[in-house]
């Protein structure tokens, strides 16, 4: 049986989106269409797609999947979804029901027989990664921030599941955990893992458990190139305007202290610097 999954379809620019959908809603006018909203550089974009994916594969070929990008970190920023009298996008990922009876003027519905479509008849999460998220921030505090789970560490597959990562776990086939930990964001791309937001997740976790560790045994404690894994996830352009990343992180008002300054110079203060 032909699955959903087989009638993916991609809508990579935001500003054409309605133009597309209402394509696709003539295209398909007899199945079911789904949207869901992305970020290639959203980290909970990246954990929820497998579990969509899955979701999708069980489901009858009925269904339309369409996968509309949010564009770049600095772009989502003032998403033209956020705006938009049909979706008034509130976070990503988010998976929703476009209607196409034209008599419910195409607006997003959750569930035909959910009364709370009454008051929220066209903004919703159909399939929410809400439980995944939670469930892998709580991973993250039982076994790497609050404690480091070093005997779950010698399973490194199992690690990554607890993550949402066993997607991953190919690329570190026979290695030993203490050797994976030491691995930058350039190790990780030669494996041949390409997403940078991934890369830049697992480096993060990498780093806690290698600080962990040499405190643990006295050892020195490890250096991490901020700046590279900065670069890779706001893009380059965005880090030389700084007054533009204080912007996008909704911190404009201390702009006017780093006048003149560079980012890899801003990265190297201490707080003593900052005061």
């Amino acid at each position: 049986t032909k699955t959903a999954m087989e009638q993916k379809i991609t809508i990579s620019n935001p500003n054409n989106f309605d133009e597309e959908i209402n394509n696709i809603v003539k295209e398909y006018e007899k199945k079911t269409i789904y949207v869901l909203f992305y970020g290639d550089w959203c980290p909970d974009c990246i954990n929820a797609t497998p579990i969509i994916q899955k979701y999708f594969n069980n489901k009858k070929s009925d269904s339309v999947l369409v996968e509309a990008s949010v564009g770049t970190r600095a772009e989502y920023a003032n998403s033209p979804f956020k705006i938009h009298h049909r979706i008034e996008l509130e976070k990503i990922p988010t998976l929703i029901k476009w209607s196409t009876d034209k008599a419910n003027d195409n607006r997003l519905v959750e569930n035909d027989n959910d009364e709370s479509n009454k008051q929220r008849e066209h903004h919703i999460n159909i399939i929410s990664a809400e439980k995944i998220i939670d469930n892998r921030i709580k991973f993250q505090k039982e076994n790497i921030y609050n404690r480091v789970n070093y005997e779950l560490l010698e399973d490194f597959p199992k690690w990554l599941k607890g993550l949402h990562m066993q997607n991953l776990a190919h690329y570190f086939k026979g290695k030993k955990w203490q050797d994976i930990i030491k691995m930058n964001d350039e190790d990780l791309e030669k494996l041949g893992i390409t997403d940078h937001f991934t890369r830049s997740t697992l480096g993060s976790h990498f780093w806690v458990i290698q600080v962990d560790h040499a405190i643990k045994f006295g050892l020195p404690i490890p250096q991490k190139n901020f700046l590279r894994d900065w670069k890779q996830l706001y893009g380059k352009e965005v880090l030389e305007d700084f007054p533009a990343y204080l912007d996008l992180i909704r911190m404009k008002r201390l702009a006017p202290l780093f006048k003149n300054k560079k980012f890899d110079e801003i990265l190297k203060m201490n707080s003593q610097d900052l005061k």
